[in-house]
């Protein structure tokens, strides 16, 4: 074939990919503006930023931002809308995955349509409501990244056909204005050339080409990370789900006590499934000791159990199951899933000596990572409110004198609109039973990099915390703050760890002149958060002892009380009995003795009881003064310690580490020094006696601890109409369960004895039920003394007037009732402020005494006189 025969073929071959290209890009730039628009729903707008805003994100960002530590000041409580999140997440996930494998949909021209999109798919889940979409798409947004794409342009086509490839031309003739992501460009040209069966030569040069010249363009994709998906979308299983409701809306103090929380609940799920399927498979019945819940896993779960031939374990069965059985076989899938919490224990099953098998732990670890991934809120310190705290209506009598400390935790975020509008309740203004709380602390002082007072919360205005304050002391509460030292395992240098101490210090020394006015405060609680029994404690030792001597160097500080406060970890995997001895390294109190007991106490006794063995006899005198409580004081007054879920186990659990580690009197003084604090107080739907549970666990830290602390302080809300809600179960439990046996010194907590007669009188239960005069003559003692003093004052006037001044004389026995009320009102004003007010509790016995003795000498005194006057008439 000769050349000129080859230019006409050539020319037509040029014209057909000419018209050709022009067709296919006007249909391109049509089919891409009806995309764009098509998924935009009509009449609907979009809640997202303009996309000149959006920067284009990484894989790693979602990730990134889960991997970020946790600090002890951020709350910790999984809310309504969490629990229904753990539930829709696994659809969330599902979509979010399809669309991110199927490259033909996966490419938005815009942001917009990228959202509108996924908004459109994630509305047809049942349970989506407006909010949680708008939360649901915010979080896929760091997934939706700005990536490069190529596609084969018409100038690839061109070139191609002016290289003698009119095939390939031809092969890629479809492809033009499809973009395709970057990195898979060439494996599609490549591709789309073998199947149309171009020679290599000629397909190696059309891929050299169509690599040169391709069309470029930007669009918007979901990343397809699975894991950064399962982080930020975390699921767990509708029938566990719905007993996790019960944990919601509480406040946890660590991550940690969640977690046990969690287990805690599983746990109960788990005998519940199991006693359901040995009841089928025929096995006796027998009684679980504990609380039975309400919330069971699903009947398909129970059902593919119950299908077995052999019952399951129970979780105290130690025999071994066939392979075939399914609480074996449930082991070997590849997915965990609840199914896990009735199979069998790996080492009972024989299919786990040849295969890899999951065990019940490992689905406990991820409902807990789930739950925790939810529940762990994120630091906010704007829009704080005014704490309003208010005492419960029929409830003013002062805190009582008790045989225990109780205290209860004020955390910061309850008065905070920041944290209301994320969804937590409201409890501000709050009501309170004060009379049976003896201190309340607020939750807290967190500490920066550097390692001083970050942020000082609404201690920073006295316009947030004057009403606090102002009632806490009318009703005789004393008030703690807590001081969070989340980085007290990385204190190094006993220079760096007391010039921490020293910092602290000024800043409550600033705090203090502030509060001063309406009462200021009365104690400093540290919190060691993750405190281990193998950590070193000598930062713990070196800070407090430092911060201990600054305050008593201080007059306007040195009667703030110190205290600690432990989150205990690994309490719950403790295998001990009783009699069992500690090493003082693996101690969790023993190594803070010099810190909070009286350590010549112990020693003296064992030296008195050496001297004995020897043959002398120690003086008695000496024996009672060495054991005499108050000759030496502690640097720190309590240890508090976190009592995690399973508190019936726990609280056990901690006075038997108590035990191992202290002998003789010292035991005593270490369980009278240690106050575990309760966390969730009520059991919720789970259990058919709610609150049997806390009872229980007051009953014991009442006689066994040296008093009772509550994380979740049980205030009352206020209804709509802007009174307080009385039904508060958990309130009147506390204060029914403290004020039992009262007037009792053996079994009562109420310390009525050292109260006086007088005023375990006027605020006997019984009593304050029918009229309460000390609800009103405590929180207004200083106006009541006040009375008193004006009353004595206006009295001895009359009395001057009386035998000075004839006509006063007169008018005082015209009105005998009126100046005889005014003449006894002191006494009664007299009786009320030594009977109801604190101050006077240990002085009221005796100055009763002198009083009656001196109205009887005085009434002595005046008979004698009338009598001798009659003897000199007669």
């Amino acid at each position: 074939m000769t050349r000129s025969e080859l230019k006409p073929r050539r020319f037509a071959a040029v014209l057909f990919v000419f018209i050709s290209l022009c067709i296919v890009n006007a249909a391109v730039n049509a089919s891409a503006a009806v995309s764009h628009n098509a998924v935009i729903p009509s009449g609907r707008s979009v809640a997202v930023r303009a996309e000149q805003t959006v920067q284009p994100n990484t894989q790693q960002g979602p990730q990134e931002s889960t991997q970020k530590s946790i600090s002890p000041i951020q709350p910790i409580m999984l809310l309504p809308r969490d629990v229904t999140m753990l539930k829709l997440n696994r659809a969330v996930r599902e979509i979010a995955v399809s669309t991110a494998q199927n490259p033909m949909v996966n490419q938005f021209v815009t942001l917009d349509s990228a959202m509108a999109y996924l908004s459109s798919e994630f509305e047809k889940i049942d349970g989506f409501s407006p909010k949680i979409l708008d939360d649901v798409t915010q979080k896929i947004r760091s997934f939706i990244t700005q990536q490069h794409y190529l596609a084969v342009s018409p100038q690839t086509i061109a070139e191609l056909s002016q290289q003698d490839l009119s095939l390939a031309a031809q092969a890629l003739l479809p492809a033009i204005g499809q973009p395709v992501p970057a990195q898979y460009f060439s494996q599609q040209v490549q591709q789309s050339l073998e199947q149309a069966s171009v020679q290599k030569e000629e397909s190696d040069r059309a891929l050299s080409i169509a690599v040169g010249t391709p069309q470029e363009t930007l669009r918007y994709a979901i990343v397809n990370d699975a894991t950064a998906f399962d982080v930020v979308f975390p699921s767990v299983d509708a029938s566990v789900t719905d007993c996790l409701g019960n944990l919601a809306n509480t406040a946890y103090p660590s991550a940690n006590g969640l977690s046990m929380a969690v287990e805690n609940l599983l746990s109960q799920m788990r005998e519940i499934g199991l006693a359901a399927v040995q009841k089928t498979a025929g096995a006796t019945d027998k009684s679980k000791p504990g609380v039975a819940i309400a919330c069971p896993l699903s009947d398909d779960i129970i059902k593919r159990f119950q299908a077995d031939a052999d019952p399951v374990d129970s979780l105290d069965s130690g025999g071994e199951d066939g392979a075939g059985n399914y609480a074996c076989s449930v082991l070997t899938k590849s997915e965990i899933g609840p199914d896990l919490l009735l199979a069998n224990s790996p080492e009972s099953c024989d299919i786990c000596n040849t295969e890899t098998c999951h065990s019940i732990a490992d689905y406990v670890s991820q409902v807990q990572n789930a739950v925790l991934s939810m529940a762990i809120k994120p630091f906010l310190r704007s829009e704080l409110s005014e704490i309003e705290l208010s005492t419960l209506p029929g409830c003013g009598e002062c805190a009582l004198p008790l045989k225990g400390t109780t205290i209860g935790f004020y955390p910061y975020w309850l008065a905070s609109e920041a944290y209301q509008q994320i969804g937590f309740p409201s409890i501000n203004p709050g009501y309170l039973n004060f009379g049976v709380f003896s201190r309340v602390a607020y939750f807290a002082l967190p500490l920066g990099s550097d390692n001083t007072v970050s942020d000082q919360l609404h201690w920073a205005s006295s316009r947030l915390f004057e009403n606090y304050l102002r009632e806490l002391q009318r009703f005789n509460v004393q008030r703690d703050i807590v001081v969070v030292a989340q980085n007290w395992k990385a204190w190094r240098g006993t220079d760096d760890i007391r010039s921490y101490a020293e910092s602290h210090y000024k800043t409550l020394q600033s705090i203090q002149e502030q509060a001063a006015h309406w009462g200021g405060i009365n104690g400093v609680i540290v919190y060691f958060n993750d405190y281990g029994r193998g950590d070193n404690a000598n930062a713990i030792l070196t800070y407090m002892s430092r911060l201990h001597d600054v305050i008593q160097q201080d007059d306007a500080l040195e009667k703030l009380e110190l205290r600690l406060l432990l989150d205990i970890k690994g309490l719950e995997n403790q295998k001990t009995r009783v009699g069992a001895s500690v090493e003082l390294s693996q101690s969790y109190f023993a190594k803070l003795t010099e810190l909070f007991m009286v350590a010549s106490r112990d020693e003296q006794l064992k030296s008195a009881a050496s001297e004995l063995e020897k043959g002398d006899e120690p003086i008695a005198s000496d024996l009672i003064d060495q054991t005499v409580p108050g000759l030496e004081t502690p640097k720190v007054k309590n240890i508090l310690v976190f009592l995690n879920e399973p508190s019936s186990e726990q609280k056990k659990r901690l006075r038997m580490q108590l035990e191992n580690e202290f002998k003789g009197e010292a035991r005593v003084e270490a369980q009278q020094k240690i106050i575990p604090v309760l966390g969730r107080l009520t059991l919720g739907e789970e259990s058919a006696e709610p609150h049997r549970q806390f009872i229980d666990d007051l009953a014991y830290l009442k006689y066994n601890f040296g008093g009772i602390g509550l994380w979740s302080l049980p205030l009352t809300p206020q209804t709509d109409k802007g009174k307080a809600d009385i039904e508060n179960p958990v309130m009147s439990i506390f204060n029914f369960t403290l004020k039992l046996g009262y007037g009792d010194t053996e079994v009562g907590y109420v310390d009525t004895e050292n109260m006086g007669w007088l005023a375990a009188a006027l605020q006997e239960p019984a009593a304050t039920e029918v009229l309460s005069v000390c609800a009103y003559a405590c929180p207004n003692r200083i106006a009541v003394l006040w009375m008193l003093v004006v009353l004595i004052v206006f009295n001895l006037i009359f009395y001057a007037l009386y035998n000075t001044h004839c006509p006063t004389r007169k008018v005082m026995k015209a009105h005998p009732v009126t100046f005889l009320l005014l003449r006894w009102s002191p006494v009664l004003l007299a009786l009320l402020v030594l009977g109801c007010n604190p101050f006077f509790y240990p002085y009221a016995t005796p100055m009763l005494a002198v009083g009656a003795l001196s109205m009887l000498a005085i009434s002595g005194y005046r008979s004698y006189l009338k009598m001798a006057d009659k003897l000199e008439r007669a």
